[in-house]
């Protein structure tokens, strides 16, 4: 049908599994808790290792309304990840 939808959360894990699983990208900004942050780095474990989303994550969100772009559909896992849709990020 060509449609396309925007779902905001403030938790991850409150989302169904077919939204998470059906996702073409991810805004990540700074969490509350780290619950939250192990599911959607769990997620995507399989594309990086978790060190190197553990690192993505801090690099993107430690200044203030920064967040970690994550497009999953990019071809190469090398154009996955962004800092504020401006600054690749590389293991």
């Amino acid at each position: 049908m060509g449609v396309s939808c925007c779902c905001l959360s403030q938790r991850y894990r409150a989302l169904s599994t077919v939204v998470r699983s059906q996702a073409c990208y991810l805004l990540v900004f700074r969490m509350r808790n780290l619950k939250s942050l192990d599911a959607v780095l769990a997620e995507l474990s399989g594309v990086y290792p978790r060190k190197f989303l553990d690192q993505f994550y801090e690099e993107a969100t430690a200044e203030k309304h920064s967040f970690l772009y994550i497009n999953l559909l990019a071809g190469r896992r090398e154009d996955m990840s962004y800092k504020n849709f401006e600054y690749r990020l590389l293991p």
